[in-house]
């Protein structure tokens, strides 16, 4: 009488603590720089690139502490240098985490299909209150042309050079009016980018400003969670404790530009305060210069914003060394186990059901067999199961189903 060994594999895991970097593609990473001062610090990316265009954000520790901008200089292929800098050029900043998307300069499409079109563009022109704020002529630089392919575009952006040591943050609308988003139509409206001063009152010396377009949306891939998002006209200043946006999901990094500007004094996007980010919402305010007055409060902006988690992804197989049954004898199933995903896990238990009636036993890697055992991305685990076959298993002819 035959009977079959069968094998089912199931996976019980547990999340770890995230990399400071990881790959969404090619030519597309994010990065988490925790720690960032006043000085220029190298940060390596995960891609080798031609042209990379970054966008960064600076994690606000707390409401009483400076206002700062994030600076970046010496972008190449492998790495770029980032700091700080307080508006007034005062070394009083607070050192935080920054959090940046790095693009491929040109189009880049994820592997759900999502569009990332990333652009370089020189700004010979200054934006902000008193040269003037709004649309002045020669404050912004029109880039629609710039740009293909999309229906409903969400945009980031980054003064990526330091060739002017005063400062200034990036800027966009729509072209129409400074407090309306890129694209606040759709696509067939446009985008027009500056570099913005708030309340100085000087011009600034050319600069090289990043643009990265998204398509607005939500993907899973590879192991990989996103979504992309005009957020709404709802996030405040520092000075007002600023506000959040829900992400229907734990992410663990983002990044965020604001996106138009409805108040006078200028401004920028920041995260604001422990936890802004690696939970289910983003905690933002807008933040100001304090050049001409020392408050920071700030109504009723919109930021768009680009949040990723990375998911769980294994290979498993398990074969056993003899699939029909004809006597009593001992089955011995390997079991192969590879983590295919960007993630190091711990907590990953291998649960198999035909020892735990039998006097059959499980064994496998050292490192695998512990609760706080890390299982590295690209690492696999062979597990082997020894299982004796009893003379009841025969006479119920019945398939033997193994479930890991």
């Amino acid at each position: 009488m035959l009977i079959r060994a069968i094998c089912m594999v199931f996976i019980s895991i547990l999340f770890s603590m995230p990399a400071s970097a990881f790959t969404l593609s090619t030519t597309v990473e994010a990065i988490t720089i925790p720690s960032v001062g006043g000085s220029f610090q190298a940060v390596n990316f995960e891609n080798s690139y031609t042209s990379a265009v970054p966008s960064c954000i600076y994690n606000l520790p707390n409401t009483s502490d400076p206002p700062a901008v994030v600076r970046i200089q010496s972008v190449g292929a492998g790495s770029m240098q980032v700091r700080l800098q307080e508006p007034r050029n005062s070394s009083a900043v607070t050192s935080g985490s920054v959090f940046c998307l790095v693009a491929e300069e040109g189009v880049n499409t994820l592997a759900d299909g999502r569009r990332v079109e990333a652009r370089r563009v020189t700004s010979t022109v200054t934006h902000g209150r008193n040269v003037p704020l709004g649309n002045g002529a020669g404050t912004m630089q029109n880039v629609s042309g710039s740009f293909s392919g999309f229906t409903n575009p969400m945009v980031l952006g980054q003064v990526m050079t330091f060739g002017d040591s005063d400062f200034s943050v990036f800027h966009a609308n729509d072209c129409e009016a400074s407090g309306n988003p890129p694209y606040l139509s759709g696509f067939a409206d446009g985008i027009c980018v500056t570099k913005m001063v708030a309340e100085d009152t000087t011009t600034r010396g050319n600069e090289t400003l990043g643009i990265i377009v998204i398509e607005s949306g939500s993907g899973n891939y590879d192991g990989i969670a996103y979504t992309a998002a005009l957020g709404g006209n709802s996030i405040d200043g520092v000075g007002n404790s600023g506000a959040s946006y829900g992400l229907g999901g734990t992410f663990e990094f983002a990044t965020a530009t604001l996106s138009g500007l409805n108040g006078n004094n200028g401004g920028w996007a920041v995260f604001l305060g422990s936890g802004a980010v690696g939970g289910a919402t983003l905690s933002l305010a807008i933040d100001e210069d304090q050049l001409q007055d020392t408050e920071r409060s700030h109504i009723a902006e919109n930021v768009a914003y680009f949040a990723v988690r990375r998911l769980p992804l294994f290979t498993a197989s398990k074969t056993v060394d003899r699939p029909e049954i004809a006597e009593t004898l001992t089955l011995n199933y390997e079991i192969v186990l590879t983590n295919t995903g960007q993630l190091d896990q711990t907590g990953v238990v291998v649960d198999d059901t035909l020892p735990d009636s039998s006097t059959g036993t499980v064994s496998g890697p050292v490192e695998s067999l512990t609760a706080d055992s890390i299982f590295e991305v690209g690492e696999t685990w062979t597990y082997t199961v020894s299982y004796p076959v009893t003379s009841g298993d025969i006479s119920a002819a019945s398939d033997l189903i193994n479930t890991v």
